[in-house]
């Protein structure tokens, strides 16, 4: 199996495969593989998938959760409308998110990527967002299912 070699990737499956699969020597080889993964294919599906990203948890959602948490208190993030909006776009991402970048994420060596790539900026980006919106989602949570 072919995997990462030099730097993670993200994901604890990403990880493991960095530490267990060896590097391609074979420039042949490497050809097949991308060929094998698509990997234009899935360079303009993730910098789509970003865009739209951007789009659904956008920037001025997560500030005005941070501004409601800066009046409010930690204990009462998520209790204002941003709030409550914010939890649940991040938890309607949660799956496919995971479905479209984690999951199907192919082991290939990071070297051997688009420059362009954009999983490591969607990681981080949805990574930001979900700590912005960690106690909205916590909120949310104890109002849906504690009452």
């Amino acid at each position: 199996m072919i995997g990462l070699k030099h730097g993670s990737r993200g994901s604890p499956l990403s990880r493991q495969a960095a530490d267990s699969c060896p590097d391609i020597d074979d420039e042949n080889l490497v050809a097949r593989v991308i060929s094998l993964f698509d990997l234009e294919s899935r360079r303009k599906k993730l910098g789509e998938y970003l865009d739209l990203l951007k789009d659904f948890l956008p920037e001025g959602l997560s500030r005005a959760v941070a501004a409601g948490d800066d009046a409010a208190g930690d204990d009462a993030a998520g209790d204002d409308a941003a709030g409550e909006e914010f939890a649940r776009r991040l938890l309607y991402v949660g799956a496919v998110h995971w479905e479209n970048v984690e999951a199907s994420e192919p082991p290939i060596p990071a070297k051997y990527l688009p420059t362009d790539y954009a999983f490591k900026e969607i990681q981080a980006f949805y990574g930001r967002r979900l700590e912005e919106g960690r106690a909205a989602m916590l909120g949310y949570f104890r109002r849906v299912f504690v009452g």
